[in-house]
């Protein structure tokens, strides 16, 4: 009876309840459904009003906010003359909430006689778009990372004043502390997004001008000690912080070093606080440390060696500010048991106890070394087996150690567990002092327990495998097999193999054992979850201008596929590689309410649409010997970027770059898709020119090459294959410097450059397609694969000046190996390239190719390797230049391994040949050679490499038999 009653009370709340999540409106042929974005009640009433398949006649959308069709139509997955049913319902709804833009979604259900119209209206909230730190150079990802909301999320007023607040606070916590920060909020009504402008305007930091010191003290102190410790105080305290930058770190660093130096002196329970006068006016902080000094209770150690004072002293404070209550035998007793551990054996302390101060006296005594080690009642296994496996680091060491015995005792304990010995412990531990006082034996009584056993092996799925696992037919045939570590790896191994034949390469096998009595029973459990996930759609979290499109054709997944983590980490880097997303993550959404398919949740924030970068710095001109000061030139530049002219995910690019020796100036356009192929184009327009350096150990540049003209480069990526080619029109031109105009000829016929080609501003038509084959494990610092390139380079002159002929095709073909063999890397490459079509005089320098340096024969400077030019000035001393080669051949050699941490040592092998004609000529030049060590040191940017490589013969007189070289990034 109490049941009837109760019921109409229970259907109201459900019916109130289920009508705040949402909200359904009935009228003739129509259904409206207001759906919470928080709340998935909208499912029953759902399959409620389409409970069959129906027929969609019409699909209309509308939002409060800036939406893109096409995103929309792709997560409600169906359209217009589609047949549906509630799931497809259901999935769509999913899908649109997981945007997390909308705060209501109304769904509009219209039947008629032919199917059901179909209307989504969505209520966005306001979203934060980005946060702008301005004001200052330094520091604002830092100041940033401290703004509460983040980027997408719903905007928030509250929290961006709290969020401004603690900005304000860490500002001032660094010692600025008439900080102001102007926050102006940006509203874009189009796509409800907020954007935050943080202008900070930090000022002086504040300086210390004055530290006072107040010393507080109980009646039992002496005047004198209280003046003394106020006096040392201020001095310490005047020398630390007086007129330094204020900043709360350095005030309460130097509060916890007077609490520290107090304790030291016996102030167990010294107070210590803090009073900040702030004088806006004159940028300073006045300081007021006030200390009150309770009973002083002072620790005073005699001879002891072994240990200092300061560490005898943090072990008795090991009782905290208690110390001073404990009686001084309990303190002793401490300091005995850090001694014995140590191996002082015969320690003795004696405490004595006066006013104010304790005394301990301590006799170290001889320290004991373990010379043997005895385990007794082993009985399944040979005792000097157990010493030697499990002590040997005991027995090794000098004197003994407490620790290592620990970690002895547990990997012995280990041991017999994972023999199945689950109960083995060791009960007793005696220590017997042999002939010598200092040497002794340790006696550990082990008791090892009862061996389990295995009774059976059972599978939570897959029963299938059973009866082919490893010692299932010994257990089934009731023969005893120990359940040991081994038998439970091997069983995994096998496990996990027959699943990896089955495709199943992402199962999880875990082994649970049962006790039972005095037998185990074995259950492996298999997880197959994770390898049946498959990747949803792809969610964009929050409202973005940028279309989808542009976006979606970077994914290198398709709804369906096994979700990879590979596959979502390659379409960040397509996704980032646009360049026009101030940030990007991708990751799988862990929710269930799509069974195993799995949204893919991608968040891209776009950056401001005009973006101007710049850079400066120094660095050598060329690697010239002797190294000095005088081969530095400043390196100045920057680039001018306009993001999305079109909307396309394009770019606009000024780039400009100056140093001493070299100037470069490029306009870009750059496409990432042509004519719907993943192809990434770039459109330039470029003027550069670079000076080049007379001979060897010359800091003067003779000779200036000059590259104008425009661009079309193609690129695009199949797999791990990549391609590029270039397209364009160049005009080059070798100058000879004015200064040098004079001995122009010399200089000709040093470079071997025919004087025709000198101050001729020869216009051509050239094309460059290269093919890379990347199958590396990593970029920077590759440990195996291969690499190989293919370059080809035809120039075509579109204005011949005299009897030249450079017409000309350029071809290079490079291979990189690497092998790892345990710790160590061995890595090789082969190069060799040819240059087809006039003589080498006829060849622009800066086409020729070239030996020597960091990247090719270590053992030779930059370029330094033969043919080379001879140039005899008025003196008649013989300076020597490079010529470059027409034919090239090049071969390195390395082993790299691990030194310490991020540190490797690097041994190589390098040789190479030029010619200036055909590689017969090879044979009568010779081959090069070198030999060589380096230390590489891996940084963020990538590694830091420093090689010196010795030659094996100097055919030139003016050769160095070295060459070092500081270099980032590896060789090959």
């Amino acid at each position: 009876m109490k049941l009837r009653r109760l019921l109409p009370l229970f259907v109201f709340l459900l019916c109130h309840y289920t009508a705040m999540a949402i909200d359904i409106d009935r009228s003739p042929g129509v259904t409206t459904i207001t759906i919470n974005a928080v709340t998935d009640m909208y499912k029953e009433a759902i399959e409620h009003e389409c409970p069959k398949p129906f027929y969609v006649e019409k699909l209309t959308i509308d939002a409060d906010v800036f939406i893109q069709l096409d995103e929309m139509q792709y997560l409600i997955g169906f359209g217009q003359g589609d047949i549906v049913d509630a799931s497809a319902l259901n999935k769509a709804l999913y899908y649109l909430i997981k945007k997390n833009v909308f705060d209501t979604i109304i769904l509009t259900i219209k039947k008629s006689p032919i199917g059901v119209e179909l209307h989504f209206s969505f209520s966005a909230f306001w979203t934060l778009n980005n946060v702008k730190v301005q004001g200052i150079w330094f520091g604002k990802e830092a100041y940033k990372q401290q703004y509460a909301i983040d980027q997408g999320e719903p905007f928030d007023v509250d929290r961006h004043k709290d969020s401004v607040a603690k900005i304000k606070e860490i500002i001032q916590s660094e010692g600025f502390l008439d900080v102001h920060i102007d926050d102006q909020l940006i509203y874009d009504n189009k796509t409800k997004g907020v954007g935050v402008n943080l202008t900070i305007k930090k000022g002086e930091q504040f300086t210390i001008a004055a530290v006072n010191l107040k010393v507080e003290a109980d009646r039992a102190l002496d005047s004198n000690e209280k003046d003394n410790v106020r006096s040392e105080i201020s001095s310490l305290l005047a020398k630390r912080i007086m007129n330094k930058h204020y900043s709360k770190i350095l005030m309460n660093k130097e509060t916890a070093n007077l609490k520290q130096m107090l304790t030291r002196r016996g102030f167990l329970h010294a107070d210590i606080s803090l009073t900040e006068t702030i004088d806006y006016e004159n940028k300073n902080v006045k300081v007021l440390f006030a200390l009150d000094l309770h009973a002083k209770k002072e620790f005073i150690f005699f001879g002891n060696n072994f240990f200092s004072n300061r560490q005898l002293f943090e072990t008795v404070m090991a009782f905290g500010r208690s110390a001073w209550m404990v009686p001084p035998s309990i303190l002793a007793q401490e300091i005995v048991a850090a001694y014995q551990s140590n191996g002082f054996w015969h320690v003795s302390v004696e405490s004595k106890e006066e006013p104010g101060r304790i005394f301990f006296v301590i006799k170290e005594g001889a320290r004991v070394s373990v010379k043997e080690i005895v385990l007794k009642n082993v009985v399944n296994f040979s005792p000097q087996m157990l010493v030697n496996k499990c002590m040997s680091s005991l027995l090794a060491l000098r004197y003994f150690d407490a620790k290592v015995l620990q970690k002895s005792i547990e990997d012995l304990v280990l041991f017999y567990q994972d023999e199945g010995f689950f109960d083995a412990a060791i009960v007793d531990q005696e220590r017997i002092e042999l002939d010598d006082a200092t040497c002794y034996r340790i006696v550990l009584t082990v008791q090892e327990g009862s061996r389990r056993y295995v009774r059976s092996v059972k599978f939570d799925t897959f029963e299938q495998l059973r009866s082919d696992c490893p010692a299932v037919a010994d257990i089934d045939g009731q023969k005893r097999v120990p359940c040991t570590k081994a038998l439970i790896s091997k069983q995994r191994l096998w496990i996990e193999t027959q699943l990896k034949l089955q495709g199943r390469t992402k199962a999880k096998v875990k082994a649970e054992l049962i006790p039972v009595d005095s037998m185990i029973d074995l259950v492996w459990h298999i997880d197959l979850v994770n390898s049946q996930d498959k990747c949803g759609k792809t969610v964009l979290v929050g409202t973005r201008t940028v279309p989808f499109s542009v976006v979606a054709r970077e994914l290198d997944y398709y709804q369906g596929d096994p979700l990879k983590k590979e596959v979502l980490k390659e379409s960040l880097a397509n996704v980032k590689a646009l360049d026009i997303f101030e940030s990007a993550n991708i990751y799988p959404d862990q929710s269930s309410g799509l069974g195993y398919e799995r949204p893919i949740m991608l968040k891209i924030y776009p950056s401001d649409r005009f973006e101007v970068r710049t850079h400066g710095g120094i660095g050598l001109m060329q690697m010239r010997w002797p190294v000095a000061l005088d081969g530095l030139t400043y390196k100045l530049g920057g680039d001018f970027i306009v993001k999305n002219p079109t909307n396309c995910g394009d770019q606009v690019r000024l780039h400009v770059d100056v140093t001493c020796i070299r100037r470069d100036i490029v306009a870009s356009y750059i496409r990432p898709w042509i004519c719907g192929l993943p192809v990434r184009a770039s459109f330039d327009a470029y003027s550069n020119k670079f000076e080049q350096q007379g001979f060897f150990y010359d800091r003067e540049n003779w000779y200036q090459v000059f590259q104008q003209g425009f661009l079309a480069n193609v690129s695009g990526k199949r797999g791990r294959i990549d391609y590029v080619s270039n397209l364009g029109l160049e005009w080059m031109k070798i100058n000879i410097r004015k200064e040098y105009s004079c001995i122009a000829d010399r200089i000709s016929r040093a470079y071997n450059i025919d004087p025709l080609l000198l101050n001729k501003n020869i216009p051509y038509f050239f094309i460059e397609p290269t093919i890379t084959f990347d199958n590396l494990d990593q970029k920077l610092n590759p440990t195996c694969g291969s690499f190989t390139l293919f370059s080809c380079k035809g120039m075509i002159p579109l204005q011949v000046p005299g009897d030249l002929n450079p017409y000309l095709l350029r071809c290079l073909l490079e291979q990189s190996l690497f092998v790892p063999f345990y710790s160590v890397v061995f890595a090789i490459r082969l190069r060799a390239g040819y240059i087809f079509g006039p003589p080498i005089k006829q060849i622009m320098l800066n086409e020729r190719f070239y030996l020597g340096g960091a990247h090719s024969l270590r053992s030779y400077y930059t370029d330094g390797t033969p043919p080379l030019g001879c140039f005899v000035d008025d003196c008649d001393r013989k300076h020597f230049v490079p010529q470059g080669g027409k034919a090239m051949a090049n071969a390195s050699f390395e082993a790299r391994m691990l030194l310490y941490a991020g540190l490797q040592g690097v041994v190589f092998q390098d040789f190479g040949a030029l010619s200036d004609s055909r590689f017969s000529e090879i044979k009568t030049r010779g081959i090069l050679a070198g030999t060589g060590v380096g230390l590489l040191y891996n940084t963020p940017m990538g590694p830091l490499r420093f090689d010196i490589g010795w030659k094996w013969s100097c055919p030139e007189p003016f050769d160095r038999s070295y060459s070092w070289f500081l270099s980032l990034g590896q060789v090959f």
